[in-house]
C-alpha cells in the first residue's frame, strides 16, 4: 500500500503521509520561474560560504537516477558572469525558493553585462591593432618585404 500521496488544496500541492498524517508542502516549479538560489561555495582552504542570489530556472534535466533543476544566475562578483547552478540530490547544499517577479533588478544586471561587453570589445580592438602593427613593422621587416605606408 502506498503511504504517501500528493493532494492539492486551494492550488497548493502537498504531500500527505498516511502513516503519520503529516503533510508537507510540495513546490511546483516551471522553466522561466524566478527563484532565489541559496548557493554554497567551496573554496580550497577556506570555509564554505553561502550566498543568496537571484536566478531563473532554465531547464529540467530528467536524468534517470538524478533529476536536475538548472538555474541561471548572475554572479555579481568581479568579473561579472552568468553561471549555472544544478539542483539535485547529489548537490543538496544548493537550494531554491520561489521569488517574486521584480525582486531582482534585471536592468542593473543588463547594464553590468553591457559594460562588460564594451570592455571586451575595447580589448579586442587593442589586440587587433597590436596584431596589425606587429605584422606590419616586425614580421614583414624580418622577411625583407617592403613596408607600405
Amino acid at each position: 500500500m502506498e503511504t504517501k500521496r500528493i493532494i492539492e488544496v486551494n492550488g497548493v500541492k502537498m504531500e500527505l503521509d498516511a502513516r503519520t498524517a503529516a503533510i508537507q508542502n510540495v513546490d511546483t516549479y516551471r522553466v522561466g520561474d524566478n527563484v532565489t538560489l541559496l548557493l554554497t561555495e567551496n573554496s580550497y582552504g577556506l570555509p564554505k560560504r553561502t550566498k543568496a542570489l537571484s536566478g531563473v530556472i532554465v531547464d529540467f534535466a530528467n536524468f534517470t537516477g538524478n533529476p536536475t533543476i538548472v538555474v541561471c544566475y548572475l554572479n555579481d562578483s568581479y568579473p561579472i558572469e552568468l553561471k549555472m547552478a544544478y539542483i539535485n540530490k547529489e548537490n543538496a547544499e544548493n537550494q531554491i525558493v520561489h521569488a517574486e517577479r521584480g525582486s531582482f533588478d534585471a536592468g542593473a544586471g543588463l547594464l553590468k553585462l553591457e559594460k562588460m561587453v564594451g570592455e571586451a570589445e575595447a580589448k579586442l580592438l587593442i589586440a587587433k591593432r597590436n596584431y596589425e602593427t606587429f605584422k606590419k613593422y616586425f614580421y614583414l621587416a624580418q622577411k625583407g618585404e617592403k613596408i607600405n605606408g
